[in-house]
Order: C-alpha cells, then structure tokens, then sequence
C-alpha cells in the first residue's frame, strides 16, 4: 500500500497531536501545512483513545511542562540577578549593588 498521498501528490508526513482532546494521536496531514500551497488534506491514523489513555497522557504532559519550569526557575532566576546587578551599577555608580539587588529584584 505504501504512503498515503494528498491531492498535492506528495506523500503526507505521519504526525501526532499534542493539543485538545486528541493528546498524542496521530495523523496523515499534508506537508504543505501551513505554506500557500497546502491543500487541506487531513486523515487520523489512530482510532480515538480511551478517555482515560487520554487523561493520563495529559496528566504526564503537565507533569513534564512542570518539571521544566522548575528546572529552568534558578537559571532564570540567575539572569534576573545579573540584571539588577547591571542596573544597579550603572545607575547607582556600583556604590551598594547587593543590597539593591537584594532589595528591589526578588
């Protein structure tokens, strides 16, 4: 049988859905999504999971987005510090920089 075809007569990539009520189903869609020239084509691979299959991947996937916001907290918090660090040298002439970082950034 081979790979499906849209109407542009390309074969279509095999994709999978991270968004809605189709968490992690996969689909045939055509690969001149989002240019001028794709041509609407769309077919779903899968059958529809179970609504607990879908639960529990969504309930992953906001585990995982967590575990990454808090991974990249004291990088981001470390680049906030930098900042004040900049800001209060150049506006304070580098006279008490901690202790403005300390008191006006976090």
């Amino acid at each position: 049988m081979g790979v499906p075809r849209c109407t542009c007569n390309i074969e279509v990539d095999l994709c999978s859905t991270w968004a809605g009520g189709n968490l992690g189903r996969r689909f045939h869609g055509c690969r001149n999504y989002g240019t001028l020239n794709y041509c609407g084509y769309f077919q779903w691979y899968d059958d529809p999971f179970p609504l607990r299959a879908t639960q529990v991947i969504s309930g992953l996937l906001r585990r995982i987005d967590l575990h990454d916001l808090i991974f990249k907290l004291p990088k981001e918090k470390e680049k906030v510090d930098v900042h004040c660090t900049v800001f209060g040298t150049l506006y304070y002439g580098g006279q008490n920089v901690y202790e403005i970082r300390s008191t006006k950034c976090l």
